[in-house]
């Protein structure tokens, strides 16, 4: 769905291509043009969000106007359904957008630096409720996934449905290192659930992977054996870590995985389908770039 949110983002920085005299047609997509403005705001939208998919501003520029024709043929290819769009939805929308802005005015700021109007924006919102159906239409009514297909998937695949170890720690930080030893010999000599419980606030429960550990921690308790204690220094703090108990890894069953599995074929059979629209799109379209 990356793509279709390229499309929402050119439809709000697409401003007024009669504001300046230096703007130029630069490509046709059948009867609908491609200004160098267009470009150059589709080129903002693509190097604030996908920066890192570009080697450099040429690599960026190259693929931009390509995309900007794709999107072109897939607006002009929406306009022709006879889709009706309700009110209600263009409305709950706007409303949605406004409430992420702190008050009206800076709504209404935000609207004039990207050159658009309330009524502006309602065409563009009606616009992208025309791609939904669309790509409702023409893509998403070509995916089937069948049950078969997911057994399929869980069993030649089942590597993926492992959750990893994970430890069970608790941990207390402090820059007075004695009262961290004066921790320890109360785990040690009454157990973590008096000291927790005459501590609070001091201790620290949490059950964590190693992915969602900091690597300082992992690398002392990936040493450790249950039960142990260690204090260890991590960036000028001394830390208590007690480790309570490792648990095995587990394999997730078909039952907990079926709908991830279901949504990772169908986001599969949504890119081709999608790529294979667009191609159809192409086809049957005049394009014309011009220097």
């Amino acid at each position: 769905m990356r793509r279709f949110l390229i499309l929402v983002l050119f439809l709000f920085f697409n401003i007024n291509i009669f504001a300046e005299n230096s703007i130029k047609i630069i490509a046709r997509v059948n009867d609908l043009a491609i200004t160098s403005k267009d470009l150059d705001d589709f080129i903002k939208a693509l190097s604030l969000y996908l920066q890192d998919e570009y080697k450099d501003e040429e690599d960026l520029k190259k693929n931009a106007l390509e995309r900007l024709i794709e999107d072109k043929l897939i607006l002009n290819a929406a306009k022709k359904e006879n889709f009706q769009i309700p009110d209600y939805l263009i409305e709950a929308r706007l409303k949605d957008i406004i409430s992420k802005f702190k008050s009206r005015e800076e709504f209404e700021n935000s609207l004039i630096e990207k050159g658009l109007t309330i009524t502006k924006l309602r065409e563009r919102i009606k616009e992208q409720y025309l791609i939904r159906f669309a790509l409702d239409k023409y893509v998403n009514s070509h995916i089937d996934v069948s049950p078969s297909e997911v057994i399929k998937f869980y069993n030649e695949r089942n590597n993926l449905f492992v959750l990893p170890p994970t430890y069970k720690l608790w941990i207390a930080s402090s820059k007075d290192k004695n009262k961290l030893v004066k921790l320890t010999n109360l785990i040690k000599e009454k157990g973590i659930f008096y000291v927790e419980k005459e501590y609070q606030g001091l201790l620290t429960d949490l059950e964590a992977s190693k992915e969602d550990l900091r690597p300082e921690i992992y690398e002392i308790i990936s040493k450790m054996q249950e039960g142990n204690i260690e204090i260890k220094k991590i960036d000028g703090i001394d830390y208590l870590i007690y480790l309570e108990k490792i648990l095995e890894s587990k394999k997730i069953s078909f039952e907990e995985a079926k709908q991830n599995i279901l949504n990772l074929i169908r986001q599969e059979k949504f890119k081709k389908r999608y790529k294979e629209w667009l191609e159809e799109l192409k086809g049957n379209a005049l394009i014309k770039i011009y220097n």
